[in-house]
């Protein structure tokens, strides 16, 4: 049986991660309790933080069935080299948090190009009127299946990601990019690369 091991986080970033697909259109992780790919930025995260959990630790799980949706089911394939690892299953409350702004951050980034490509869209099709960030932020939710977030949490997201575009070239270049690029409504799956590190 493999260890079991529960991050908390808000629940729009569970329904997130349970959400993404891959580019062939299944799901990217699966559903709980989600393993991560082996080269995946999140495994090697967990695989980092996590260890055996000292006198006094306790391991963060679900208080009640309600509670089950402030947390992320997850496993993990155990190093056969390492006779320790399956005991290593402690996430202390700095490691937890450190994994949901990594999400968090995924999320973030994830929006801030939906809702751009979303607003080029709205410009080339209705010419004549003002393109409106409320449709782009529905329709962000309806695309990732969140039923937990409203549209300020997007709003946030959005306005913390495009606060990052500090320099007005790499701004500018950007929404460049994303004027002359067809707007394609496709759950993605998130590149690693575009995902701010977590420090």
């Amino acid at each position: 049986m493999k260890p079991i091991v529960y991050i908390k986080m808000k629940p729009y970033l569970k329904e997130f991660i349970l959400g993404l697909e891959g580019r062939d259109g299944k799901k990217l992780y699966g559903a709980e309790p989600v393993q991560f790919p082996k080269k995946d930025m999140l495994n090697l995260l967990v695989d980092r933080l996590r260890r055996k959990p000292g006198p006094g630790c306790k391991q963060a799980k679900p208080s009640s069935e309600k509670d089950r949706e402030n947390y992320l089911k997850i496993t993990f394939e155990t190093d056969p080299l390492d006779r320790r690892d399956e005991i290593r299953i402690y996430l202390s409350p700095e490691s937890q948090v450190r994994i949901a702004k990594y999400i968090y951050n995924m999320f973030c980034a994830t929006a801030y190009e939906y809702v751009n490509e979303h607003l080029s869209y709205q410009k080339r099709c209705f010419p004549g009127e003002t393109p409106r960030k409320n449709i782009a932020y529905r329709e962000f939710c309806e695309e990732y299946g969140l039923m937990r977030a409203d549209e300020d949490s997007i709003r946030k997201a959005f306005d913390r990601q495009a606060r990052m575009f500090v320099v007005d070239g790499v701004k500018k270049k950007f929404e460049k990019k994303q004027n002359n690029r067809p707007f394609g409504a496709n759950n993605r799956q998130f590149e690693t690369s575009d995902c701010a590190v977590c420090g």
